[in-house]
């Protein structure tokens, strides 16, 4: 039997190219959308992205409008498929938590762009965030609207 060696740490700059954009697909970026949306809904990143018990969701929001966030991107593409068996462990997350459910959707900068000049708008946001219609009547209520 032929002893395998323990892999050496290579610093990213001495990386291959497509070993680090992999990486970058597959770590970082998706390590920043949380980041940027815990910033954006005044939250935390959820410790090892929701992976562990208890501590489900990509970012929670705690106070008087607490929020669970799960968030999703997509590289080089112009769609994204959601499906309701996501939504609903969302929604089913967030009420154990007694939180608001909410979809971060990312898609490239770039995609987004192109997208834009093709169809001849104007530029548009790569971040979304998706919620209930009943959590977006809430958040409109909590800001003095009149609802019907």
């Amino acid at each position: 039997m032929v002893a395998r060696s323990k892999p050496r740490h290579v610093p990213p700059l001495l990386q291959d190219p497509a070993v680090t954009g992999k990486r970058d697909a597959t770590i970082r970026k998706p390590r920043q959308q949380e980041k940027t949306v815990a910033a954006a809904v005044g939250g935390r990143r959820q410790p090892g992205s929701g992976a562990f018990s208890g501590l489900k969701g990509d970012v929670r929001r705690s106070g008087q409008f607490p929020m669970l966030v799960e968030c999703k991107r997509v590289s080089g593409q112009e769609s994204i498929r959601v499906e309701m068996k996501v939504l609903a462990k969302i929604a089913a997350e967030a009420a154990d938590r007694g939180a608001s459910p909410a979809l971060s959707i990312q898609f490239d900068e770039d995609v987004a762009r192109k997208l834009s000049l093709r169809l001849g708008f104007p530029p548009m946001s790569a971040d979304w965030i998706a919620v209930p219609l009943f959590v977006f009547r809430a958040m409109l209520e909590a800001l003095g609207e009149e609802m019907p």
